[in-house]
């Protein structure tokens, strides 16, 4: 879905095998500032099960947020989100770029992660719960001067980005084409306005769930960077699983 300001309502979408067909979003995206660190894309030598596409990880850093965990409330630690995604299924939607993740999955079925705290003291690598309030997706979008990568919800069908938890926003002369933000690995020294988290992760908004206590953000916002590495191994997964599972896991519908 493009930027709430081109109003656009009607679309065209391409969906994973390529075909296009029209698609309506439901809801409107808020953008509301918060706070930041490092987003990271990273290539895995791994092909996907009939996909050409190497797998990609992203690791998305906010270096400073405030907010509660269950029982538990912090202050001004680092937040870390890490994705696995398989470039060949990144959507051109109306000229942006989106990853969905159904039920918080990725490739292979992989879980979105979660490290909050020094060294993980709060949580350690932590999976989403396997729910439908934790489907989620990543949006690269242009702008005139900067372009952004956001963190958000799905709309009910769960097909396109509906509205932000948070985003990373950056000079265009430090990244790459809008077209492969979310498919290859790029570098950037550092962002031009931050980054932010959003209304959508407000306790009683869309926040994440994680080990059935919810995982709720006050709105913030801090400088920060964006790097890229390739990893060695697949947190939390086996290469050899993940290359026989392809992305199965990242065409699921929602469990009901």
């Amino acid at each position: 879905m493009s930027h709430e300001e081109m109003g656009r309502e009607e679309m065209v979408r391409f969906d994973r095998v390529g075909a296009s067909r029209p698609s309506r979003c439901a809801g409107t995206r808020t953008r509301v500032d918060g706070s930041l660190g490092v987003l990271a894309a990273c290539m895995i030598g791994v092909a996907a099960s009939g996909s050409d596409a190497a797998l990609l990880q992203y690791t998305m850093t906010w270096d400073s947020v405030s907010g509660s965990y269950g029982s538990t409330n912090f202050s001004n630690e680092t937040l870390t989100i890490t994705f696995l995604y398989d470039s060949d299924n990144v959507n051109n939607v109306g000229g942006d770029y989106e990853a969905i993740f159904v039920n918080g999955r990725g490739a292979g079925g992989e879980p979105i992660r979660v490290t909050l705290g020094s060294g993980g003291s709060i949580l350690d690598n932590a999976a989403l719960d396997d729910v439908a309030a934790n489907d989620a997706a990543l949006m690269a979008t242009a702008g005139s001067t900067t372009n952004r990568i956001f963190f958000g919800s799905l709309n009910t069908a769960d097909t396109e980005y509906q509205s932000d938890r948070g985003r990373l926003t950056f000079s265009n002369s430090s990244t790459p084409g809008i077209a492969d933000m979310l498919t290859t690995q790029w570098n950037a020294t550092t962002t031009t306005n931050g980054a932010t988290t959003s209304g959508g992760f407000l306790a009683g908004s869309s926040p994440l769930t994680i080990g059935g206590d919810v995982l709720a953000l006050q709105l913030t916002s801090s400088n920060g960077s964006w790097g890229s590495i390739t990893p060695t191994a697949v947190p939390g997964a086996g290469v050899a699983g993940l290359a026989t599972a392809g992305v199965v896991g990242a065409s699921r519908r929602r469990r009901r």
